[in-house]
């Protein structure tokens, strides 16, 4: 059928192709390939075409229809050149050999002027706009190598908890994907400037938009922001950016940080401001790193957006008088790290495995657990109904496995052998034990017409809670009163193998006799119950 296809298309006349440009961009002095040249192809109306030169300096721009145009050729660091106007026939072919001149570019020394940042004398005088030149040429490199997808990404999404003091306490990877285009993606520049970075879309949830190659070169944006050089360290020099006075929405402020020996962009740094209370202290932002490749590609490598961990709390005032309020606990970042997936000549070197961890005690997908392919590093947690996507290194027969705290007693199911191929995705599930399996291993056989629970406690750092204890009382035939209580086992599991039934019975629990949650359970006769116990929070 592919062989077909491609005859039919031989067939066809040239002039269905259409109007393109054919270019190959060499350096005037060496004539050697001009990698990554941002080349636009300019009609009457503006850019109809643009693109990168590739590692040999070649590209093709395909032309909307016959006319006159014009080529304009720039590149991060160095002096660009337009052409002059060229006429292009229907159906025509316009290819050319164009030299770039050597020159540099020297960015200006910094002088900083008046109070003003948004007036036209006040931003930083001739340094910021060199900067604005450079970090715009790669931010459209960015844009430009994002829509052409010609890059695979092997692209982890991360969640990381910080202290309060911004120190990092724990990270973990909750997404692993080939993919090719933009590793993330912020709304739509008039939304923004209409609405604001940090919108509540309902009581328990707040969107907060990272700013990207899109957005910080659209008009929108450039409308609603006044620029300034700054002074930086390590080479570095910086953009700044801030929101014009009168903004009465929420909005970021930052700085794009270029090298001052190459002209390119190394990354993004920004803070949210307008937020106001709690937030507005909280100094909540993120970062936005930009890697050049060797091809002249551009392309996102690192991202995070810094949001709060808030807990809430009661207020005592006058006399009985009590209001809630919110406490910053700590910080949560969300975001990214993007690299090849592969080498320069597209071939893949990691391979996708997705699938499902089911959860057989409780009829659902299993969130928070760890799945791998044995031997390899990378790792991922199953998302909120228990699926899962693992971008690894790996090919051929190789295993996927499974660790979750309701699997560590049991190793059964935890494993499946899997035949990867790079490039392409292996589907793999799982089914974590049945309640039988607990009992059994737990419990071994219980008493006749007695019941139990088994189950998992957690702490409050959603981890198994080894250390903690469980306690269950009830009230005997006699009238007394019996209170049987068990340490939490290091992986979290605990077992009460014969309880009485038809009574409701309060399982607790405890830290040193401390109730910290109850849950209350009624057992039939003969019947066996898992149970998880968390702290409130």
């Amino acid at each position: 059928m592919k062989a077909r296809r491609f005859a039919l298309l031989a067939l066809l006349p040239s002039v269905a192709l259409g109007q393109q440009v054919e270019l190959h961009v060499l350096e005037e002095t060496t004539r050697s390939p001009v990698v990554g040249a941002i080349v636009r192809l300019l009609g009457d109306g503006g850019i109809v075409a643009q693109g990168l030169t590739s590692e040999s300096g070649r590209i093709v721009l395909r032309a909307p229809g016959a006319g006159n145009y014009r080529l304009k050729l720039d590149r991060i660091g160095w002096s660009g050149t337009m052409t002059a106007p060229f006429p292009l026939a229907p159906g025509e072919t316009y290819r050319r050999e164009i030299l770039l001149a050597s020159n540099r570019t020297e960015l200006p020394t910094l002088e900083v002027r008046g109070q003003s940042r948004c007036a036209r004398e006040g931003q930083g005088g001739p340094l910021a706009a060199a900067l604005w030149d450079e970090v715009g040429k790669a931010l459209t490199a960015n844009v430009m190598t994002q829509r052409q997808a010609a890059i695979r990404l092997h692209v982890r999404g991360f969640i990381r908890e910080l202290d309060r003091a911004r120190h990092p306490l724990r990270e973990w990877v909750v997404a692993s994907t080939l993919m090719r285009g933009r590793p993330f993606a912020s709304l739509n520049p008039a939304e923004l400037a209409e609405t604001g970075f940090v919108r509540e879309e309902s009581h328990d949830s707040v969107t907060y938009a990272a700013p990207d190659a899109v957005l910080m070169l659209s008009d929108e944006f450039v409308a609603t922001h006044c620029f300034k050089a700054v002074p930086g360290d390590s080479g570095l020099v910086g953009l700044a950016f801030e929101p014009t006075s009168g903004r009465r929405v929420p909005d970021v402020r930052g700085t794009l940080w270029v090298d001052r020996a190459s002209s390119e962009l190394r990354f993004l740094q920004y803070d949210y401001t307008g937020l106001g209370g709690i937030l507005e202290r909280a100094n909540l932002g993120g970062r936005v790193e930009f890697r050049r490749m060797p091809g002249g590609e551009w392309i996102v490598c690192y991202w995070h957006v810094r949001t709060p961990a808030l807990e809430a709390v009661e207020l005592r005032g006058a006399g009985s008088v009590r209001r809630s309020a919110a406490r910053l606990t700590g910080y949560i970042d969300l975001g990214g790290r993007a690299e090849i997936a592969g080498d320069g000549l597209d071939r893949v070197d990691r391979a996708l495995v997705t699938g499902l961890v089911y959860d057989s005690i409780a009829g659902t997908g299993l969130s928070g657990a760890v799945v791998r392919v044995r031997g390899y590093a990378d790792s991922v947690l199953t998302d909120g109904t228990g699926r899962f996507r693992l971008a690894v290194q790996a090919s051929g027969d190789q295993v996927v496995v499974v660790s979750h705290p309701k699997a560590s007693l049991l190793r059964d199911g935890t494993s499946r052998p899997a035949l990867l191929s790079l490039g392409d995705t292996t589907r793999v599930e799982f089914a974590l034990s049945s309640l039988g399996s607990f009992v059994k291993a737990l419990c071994g056989k219980p008493r006749r017409g007695r019941a139990g629970v088994v189950g998992m406690a957690w702490g409050g750092d959603g981890k198994a809670a080894g250390g903690l204890g469980v306690r269950i009382s009830w009230t005997t035939s006699s009238g007394g009163v019996r209170v049987e209580s068990r340490d939490v086992a290091r992986d979290g599991l605990f077992s009460f193998c014969d309880l009485p039934p038809d009574r409701t019975l309060p399982i607790q629990l405890i830290d040193r006799m401390r109730a910290l949650s109850e849950v209350p359970v009624k057992l039939e006769w003969g019947e066996f119950r898992f149970v998880e116990l968390r702290p409130p929070g």
